[in-house]
């Protein structure tokens, strides 16, 4: 991960985190695609639901920016980005400018669809 490709990253979080969600979000998920060609996308979804035990909740989307996508070239594999998108994503949880938003929910994760879920944040007072 370049100073650039984060940048890029908390600019799109924050202008999606601007926007109005549903009351009833309780979690977000960050869907991640592999669009060929070492080319990424990284999705952002709210839902209604999230059960620790089960992996399905990230499906029950109440608020998806498919408009809106963030694209980023990276010339590796799809654990490596995963992890660069975790990487990027749990720094804007600590100082992005947007970041008390994501935290008021009881979770944030990320997962490539169709594949398990990592929990980057847990609301232990939700």
């Amino acid at each position: 991960m370049n100073e650039t490709m984060k940048n890029d990253f908390f600019f799109w979080m924050d202008d999606i985190l601007k926007r109005e969600f549903p009351e009833d979000t309780v979690a977000i998920c960050f869907n991640l695609y592999d669009e060929q060609d070492n080319h990424w996308a990284v999705e952002l979804v709210g839902t209604d639901e999230y059960d620790e035990e089960d992996d399905d909740w990230a499906c029950d989307e109440i608020i998806a920016f498919r408009d809106n996508l963030f694209r980023m070239e990276a010339d590796t594999d799809w654990e490596d980005v995963w992890d660069i998108v975790n990487t990027m994503i749990k720094e804007y949880l600590e100082t992005g400018s947007e970041s008390e938003k994501l935290l008021q929910y009881e979770a944030v994760a990320t997962g490539f669809t169709d594949s398990e879920l990592k929990i980057l944040y847990r609301n232990d007072e939700g």
